[in-house]
């Protein structure tokens, strides 16, 4: 698959049991846009990006990354991941070596991941935080 994300988009649906979490929910993101998912606990975000990663099925939808359609691929075959705040992240290691943690498993070049999360880190005004270690960050 093309390193270079050019375009997601998807339009999902999510039920668990009777209840609909996700009815319909679309978002297309282009290029290197950076977007934000934003609203009140509950009210789907973390299933969502959740669906989009491979961590859980929709029930109803399509994703497309690219011109590829990639609802049916198992995790680990989309080339999508995602931090989590707290209870995923590896307390030993350093926030930088977190974020780099899907790309050392995808064994990428030692000096492609270091760029990598540079750039990551600086998209979200982290850099002067990647030595330290979770426990030393803010929840919020």
């Amino acid at each position: 698959m093309n390193q270079t994300l050019n375009s997601l988009r998807f339009r999902i649906t999510k039920r668990f049991g009777a209840k609909v979490v996700l009815d319909d929910f679309a978002l297309e993101v282009r290029g290197r846009q950076f977007v934000t998912l934003l609203g009140p606990s509950g009210c789907g975000k973390s299933t969502a990006l959740n669906i989009v990663a491979g961590l859980i099925p929709a029930s109803d939808g399509e994703l497309w990354i690219d011109d590829q359609r990639m609802d049916h691929l198992p995790a680990e075959q989309r080339g999508f991941g995602m931090v989590f705040q707290n209870y995923a992240l590896w307390p030993h290691l350093t926030v930088a070596q977190n974020v780099a943690f899907g790309l050392e498993e995808r064994k990428l070049p030692r000096p492609e991941i270091v760029k990598r999360v540079e750039e990551a880190l600086a998209s979200v005004k982290m850099e002067a935080y990647g030595g330290r270690r979770i426990h030393q960050l803010s929840g919020g």
